[in-house]
C-alpha cells in the first residue's frame, strides 16, 4: 500500500489542497500549497441569506434557522437537471464564502488498493472585515504510527504541516507578498490573478474545484444516514480534465475510453451532498466502478469519502486559533512557487 499516496487523497479531501489535490497523486507530482485554477463566476447570493442572521447548528446540533430559496424550478424544466445542479453547486460556494463563521468536525473513509483507513479532525473557518482565516487539522492511524496534517491561514500567512513517524516539515506562503505583486502588475490581471485569494483554501474552494473538473448533472432528493435531509449531486469527468489527469499520471488510456482502464485511485464520478435547508456540503464521495465478483459484471464502489459533522454556524472564535509557529520542524517559504504559478512577475 503507497501510504504517502493515501495521506495526499486525505489532504486533499480535506479542502485545502488545490485543483488537482481532489484526486489523489504520487507525492512527486503534489506541488506545496498551490495548484492550477480556472475562474468561473458565481451565481447570486439567494436572498434569504443575505439577510438573515447566520446562527444554528446542523447535522447533530439544534435546529437550523437559516431559511434558504428553492432552487429556481422554472430554470431547471428548461435545461434539465444540469441547469438545477449548477445552481445548487454556484448557491452553496456563495454560501460559505458568505458565511462569517463555521466550525466542523470532520471523518475521511479511504478504500483503496485492498486497505481501509479512517482519519478524522476539526475544522474552523472564520471571515472578518474581509479576512478570511482557517484552521484544518487531521490525524490518520497508518499502522502503528500517526500522521498529522495542518493547514493555518491567519490571514497573514497560509501554512502547512505533516509529520509522520518523529519527522516533519512545513511549508509557508507570505499572502503579503502575493497581494504587492498582483497589485503591482502592469499587463490586465487573468481571472486566477483577480481571484487569487478565494483559492487560498477552504470548503469553498473544494467545491470550486468540482466545479472545475466536473459536470454535475443530477439532484436528488434524499437524506443521510442521520436522516439530514439533502440533495445528492452527482458529477462525471469533464474530457479536457481527465485529459489532463491522464497526461499528468503519465497513464497511456486513449480518451473516451472507459475511465476504468485507469489507476484504482482516480474515481470515475463525485457525489455531493448539500443540505437542503442550507446547502452545506455535508458528505462528498469519489466513486469507482471495478470488477463484480460475478464474472463479466461490474458494481460501483466509493473509494474515498469525506463526513463534515456536528456542524455549528457562527461560533465562538478564539483567534489564536489561527496562529501557527513552525518550532523545531523544518519549514520553508513557497511564495515564490505561488507567484509562479499564478503568472505574477516576482517582486518583494
Amino acid at each position: 500500500m503507497n501510504f504517502r499516496l493515501t495521506t495526499i487523497v486525505i489532504a486533499g479531501i480535506v479542502a485545502v489542497g488545490g485543483a488537482v489535490a481532489i484526486i489523489p497523486q504520487p507525492r512527486g507530482l503534489r506541488e506545496p500549497l498551490v495548484r492550477r485554477v480556472v475562474s468561473i463566476g458565481l451565481h447570486a447570493l439567494p436572498t434569504s441569506l443575505r439577510e438573515k442572521d447566520w446562527r444554528g447548528q446542523g447535522r447533530g446540533g439544534n435546529e437550523k434557522t437559516m431559511p434558504l430559496d428553492p432552487p429556481d424550478q422554472s430554470a431547471s424544466n428548461r435545461s434539465g437537471n444540469d441547469s438545477q445542479a449548477e445552481q445548487l453547486l454556484a448557491q452553496a460556494i456563495a454560501m460559505l464564502e458568505r458565511c462569517p463563521a463555521f466550525a466542523a468536525k470532520t471523518r475521511q473513509s479511504v478504500y483503496l488498493y485492498g486497505k481501509h483507513l479512517v482519519g478524522s479532525g476539526d475544522y474552523l473557518e472564520y471571515r472578518q472585515d474581509g479576512i478570511h482565516r482557517f484552521r484544518i487539522e487531521l490525524k490518520m492511524q497508518i499502522g502503528e504510527e500517526l500522521r498529522s496534517l495542518q493547514l493555518v491561514c491567519d490571514g497573514r500567512y497560509l501554512w502547512r504541516s505533516e509529520s509522520y513517524q518523529g519527522r516533519g516539515g512545513a511549508e509557508r506562503v507570505d499572502l503579503a507578498r502575493i497581494a504587492r505583486a498582483v497589485e503591482g502588475q502592469t499587463q490586465p490581471l487573468s481571472p486566477d490573478q483577480l481571484l487569487w485569494r478565494t483559492r487560498l483554501g477552504g470548503l469553498s474552494k473544494l467545491l470550486r474545484n468540482l466545479r472545475d473538473h466536473f459536470c454535475f448533472t443530477a439532484v436528488v432528493p434524499t437524506a443521510l444516514a442521520d436522516q439530514t435531509p439533502v440533495f445528492r449531486l452527482e458529477g462525471s469527468w469533464r474530457p479536457d480534465r481527465l485529459a489532463s489527469l491522464i497526461h499528468s499520471e503519465g497513464v497511456r488510456v486513449q480518451i473516451g475510453k472507459r475511465t476504468g482502464d485507469l489507476p484504482e485511485h482516480i474515481p470515475d464520478r463525485v457525489a455531493l451532498f448539500l443540505g437542503r435547508d442550507d446547502l452545506f456540503p455535508f458528505r462528498i464521495e469519489y466513486r469507482r466502478r471495478c470488477a463484480s465478483l460475478l464474472p463479466g459484471e461490474e458494481e460501483e464502489r466509493i473509494t474515498v469519502a469525506m463526513d463534515l459533522f456536528e456542524v455549528s454556524f457562527h461560533p465562538a472564535v478564539n483567534p489564536s486559533r489561527f496562529t501557527f509557529t513552525p518550532g523545531n520542524l523544518e519549514h520553508s517559504d513557497q511564495t515564490d512557487r505561488f507567484l509562479e504559478r499564478l503568472g505574477v512577475v516576482n517582486s518583494r
